[in-house]
């Protein structure tokens, strides 16, 4: 269970940051960078599945 507390953790720190740079380049009129680093953040999962 600590594991799993400490990864979740580092994963909402790691979303704060990046809304931190988003927030950044947003004020420096840095459209690019902040779109791509939004992608991240809601970009999906796809993975392929073996059969």
């Amino acid at each position: 269970m600590r594991v799993r507390k400490k990864m979740k953790e580092a994963k909402e720190e790691w979303i704060d940051e990046q809304f931190i740079i988003i927030d950044k380049e947003l004020t420096a009129w840095n459209n690019k960078k902040a779109y791509s680093t939004l992608k991240t953040l809601t970009k999906t999962n796809k993975t392929r599945r073996l059969l």
